[in-house]
């Protein structure tokens, strides 16, 4: 049902498996309108969420492995973890972090480092794509070949979600400072999102994700930059 569409919220977990054992199967509410099931929740089961919740968990352990930028285009420039864009129009540009992902469950962050130099602007896509696309150009998620959260809003972009006016914004839904967890789940074909070590309700559910696929962004505005974190 279109008026059960909610934004992005985070999941409380003061005790998360009371929490999880109180709202049941569903357990979280979904940001995007096309995302809800019939009973108007979303599809996370339980054993999902504690999954989830136990990769972002080990994300602070020293078994955690630093990630590096792999590829990138003539706007960008890659000094270490830190990704910036620093010449050009604004454009979306893509770049990719990590190895090929095939299989199984994996979860890395991002740590919203700068916005736009000129005006502050802080739109960026951070997600999962396919490997070998163009770094010279962005938007590939309008063809269906990349998969995103939108960092200034939390709208998502990619096959499988509403259009990004059919979704409720979240104003400031990341700031400079804040880091960005993403969790793929290949198993079931599913992408979620995290706010400082916090879970978001929302995100791509089972079945929207094929591999093989890399992590991605894609910066808009040259001063924009984003730091890679650390991933299990």
């Amino acid at each position: 049902p279109r008026g059960a569409a909610r934004g992005i919220q985070r999941a409380a977990r003061p005790n998360l498996l009371s929490h999880l054992q109180e709202l049941g199967e569903s357990v979280f509410q979904c940001q995007c309108r096309n995302l809800l099931n019939p009973a108007g929740r979303f599809a996370h089961s339980e054993m999902a969420a504690q999954s989830i919740y136990s990769s972002l968990e080990a994300l602070s352990t020293p078994e955690a492995t630093k990630l590096a930028w792999t590829r990138l285009g003539k706007t960008c420039e890659a000094e270490g973890a830190v990704l910036t864009k620093v010449r050009g129009g604004s454009y979306p540009r893509h770049a990719t972090n990590g190895r090929l992902l095939t299989t199984g469950l994996h979860v890395w962050e991002y740590e919203f480092t700068s916005a736009a130099k000129a005006n502050g602007n802080r739109t960026m896509y951070v997600g999962v794509a396919q490997e070998g696309l163009d770094v010279e150009k962005g938007g590939h998620s309008k063809s269906g070949k990349a998969w995103y959260l939108r960092t200034d809003n939390g709208t998502l972009y990619g096959s499988g979600v509403a259009e990004a006016s059919d979704q409720t914004p979240v104003e400031k839904c990341f700031v400079v400072g804040d880091k960005i967890g993403v969790t793929l789940n290949l198993g079931d074909g599913s992408l979620a999102f995290s706010k400082n070590g916090v879970l978001l309700a929302g995100g791509f559910p089972a079945g929207r994700i094929t591999g093989p696929v890399v992590g991605a962004v894609e910066l808009l505005t040259v001063g924009q930059s984003l730091t890679l974190l650390k991933s299990t």
